[in-house]
């Protein structure tokens, strides 16, 4: 529900961890805030841990602004390509950063495409559990991430600006 009392200009609203850096700050938002939080789900998917944790908010956004995630947390075994994704969707500027969610659906692909590779190279051997389970949590967070509906970016500016 909305109220007019949060579609105010300087109203920032969404949750801390999932909030992109220029979302923290108040700043306006286009659709690759959504690819900053579906990085933020797929990290917490694969490591099991919140990537951005405080005690408050305060420490949750100063953790978003300031901080990098726990790369090392990681599956040893996740595929290079869902790195590679998560890496882009991680990147503080958003005009570095992936333009589109297609663009990780590509990456996701390329996943799939290297664990089949590397299982084919590596025949009789069996694929490896944890490298099936990286690519499937990858691939239903990125099917859940398309389900979500785009805010119109001129409405969701008038929700996060200041």
């Amino acid at each position: 529900m909305t109220s007019p009392a949060m579609t105010q200009a300087g109203v920032i609203l969404g949750t801390a961890a999932y909030m992109p850096p220029e979302q923290a700050r108040g700043k306006p938002v286009d659709r690759r805030a959504d690819i900053w939080a579906f990085g933020v789900v797929l990290l917490e998917m694969l490591t099991g841990r919140r990537v951005f944790a405080g005690d408050n908010v305060v420490e949750v956004l100063g953790r978003v602004l300031n901080t990098e995630p726990d790369w090392k947390g990681l599956p040893p075994d996740t595929p290079r390509a869902v790195q590679r994704l998560l890496r882009w969707t991680f990147k503080k500027d958003p005009r570095q950063g992936l333009a589109d969610i297609r663009d990780a659906r590509l990456e996701i692909e390329e996943a799939a495409h290297e664990a089949e590779h590397a299982a084919v190279s590596l025949a009789p051997r069996p694929r490896s559990r944890s490298l099936w389970l990286a690519s499937l949590v990858a691939l239903t967070a990125l099917i859940a991430a398309l389900a979500i509906p785009t805010v119109p970016s001129a409405r969701r500016r008038a929700c996060t600006t200041t």
